[in-house]
């Protein structure tokens, strides 16, 4: 499993961007939910449900522990409520397509990789998670993890952090956090290397959806 999270993070891979401080982290994870903010969470998850699909501009950094400088991706994300897709321009061409059938991956025009949901607990798992983290799923993600939030006049966080035993091993926690819409999220390994995807609320100019991000 960890081999496949792995994977994925790094295809799909900032520090103070955006009007987002590293440190804002640490807010959200005192504020378990609760009877005080269960009303407000509640609300934000049903605002930011996916009614249709979505293309938007993501941009990702990767920071590895052994590495000095972070590994950085730029492309165009598609949310569906079927599944997710983020398709990387820079710097190379590659796509990793999510839903939950299995995990499709593909570099530059080489065929696609193909790893079944049926085949593979551990890829039915992963996608079942990712696929609710992109679309504020309550009950997979309540299923899953130990939910936090808190939020002000202009920004929300929800902080995850995994109750299944495995998954801890890998995951430290989740922060996602947005304000309309969900614009950042970063994901704390528990090694210490991290990853922050920012999605942009611009249109992207490549035009893909989740049936033709990958060929």
């Amino acid at each position: 499993m960890r081999v496949v999270l792995t994977l994925i993070f790094v295809t799909i891979s900032s520090v103070a961007i955006w009007g987002y401080a590293a440190d804002t982290t640490e807010s959200v994870f005192s504020n378990p939910l609760s009877a005080q903010n269960e009303t407000q969470f509640m609300t934000k998850v049903n605002q930011l449900q996916l009614k249709k699909e979505q293309t938007r501009q993501f941009t990702q950094q990767k920071q590895i522990a052994a590495l000095k400088r972070p590994l950085i991706s730029k492309g165009t994300i598609v949310l569906n409520p079927k599944g997710i897709c983020m398709a990387t321009q820079s710097p190379f061409s590659s796509a990793v397509k999510i839903t939950s059938d299995g995990i499709w991956q593909q570099t530059g025009n080489r065929k696609a990789i193909v790893k079944s949901a049926d085949d593979h607990f551990e890829i039915r798992h992963t996608a079942r998670i990712l696929i609710a983290l992109f679309t504020a799923d309550k009950k997979v993600l309540q299923n899953r993890f130990s939910i936090f939030y808190w939020q002000n006049e202009s920004q929300f966080q929800i902080g995850l952090r995994p109750k299944d035993r495995i998954l801890a091993k890998i995951i430290s926690n989740i922060v996602i956090e947005g304000s309309a819409n969900i614009h950042r999220i970063a994901i704390r390994e528990a090694n210490g290397d991290t990853t922050n995807i920012l999605i942009s609320d611009e249109t992207p100019t490549q035009h893909i959806t989740l049936d033709t991000c990958i060929q």
